[in-house]
């Protein structure tokens, strides 16, 4: 996925690419598997909450099935929070309320946010890989800087997403993690 780190260090954050990576995280499992992957975050979903966080995954990624190309490229001149009609369609399209897609485009807007963050730090160069091994403090402290406090403090604190991090890594370089499709060719376009 050397594109798409490419984009994440430009602070470059699509809803394809949003969706290939919450295609990636149901493809490691349940949330509490993945929260017991970060050492003492074993315990911070509380019960009942692993199966509505991955249905609310898939609702998203519903949603974002009845988009087009364009939209989830997030190509000018297509956004779907300026022009009603693409909303209700994509909502229509997706058996959903209009309101769930705005949900959506929020949580975009967050990611994209964090990522543009993440982005201007340097957390997002693959020259951040190397990074992680030699210099794991600077990388907690870029962190810190970059992600919502709220949601660090949720995902156990920085150690823990370091840790996570690394474990992500290591299922990368194992052909365990990476390597969504692009949804052009799930959908057998070309």
């Amino acid at each position: 996925q050397p594109e798409l780190l490419d984009r994440m260090a430009k602070g470059q954050f699509t809803l394809r690419d949003m969706y290939e990576q919450l295609q990636s995280v149901t493809k490691l499992g349940s949330l509490s598997t993945i929260m017991s992957m970060i050492p003492g975050a074993a315990g911070v979903l509380p019960p009942g909450q692993d199966k509505a966080g991955i249905q609310r995954i898939k609702r998203f990624m519903v949603i974002m099935d009845s988009m087009t190309d364009d939209e989830l490229d997030c190509k000018k001149g297509c956004a779907l929070d300026k022009e009603l009609s693409r909303l209700f369609r994509v909502a229509k399209g997706s058996g959903t309320n209009p309101l769930a897609v705005v949900e959506l485009l929020n949580e975009h807007k967050r990611f994209e946010t964090m990522v543009l963050k993440m982005g201007k730090a340097g957390l997002m160069k693959e020259s951040g890989d190397l990074a992680l091994h030699r210099n794991p403090k600077q990388v907690m402290q870029k962190l810190q800087s970059c992600m919502d406090p709220a949601l660090l403090q949720n995902m156990g604190g920085a150690q823990n997403m370091l840790n996570l991090m690394k474990h992500m890594e290591a299922l990368e370089d194992d052909g365990g993690g990476g390597g969504a499709r692009s949804k052009k060719g799930r959908r057998g376009k070309a």
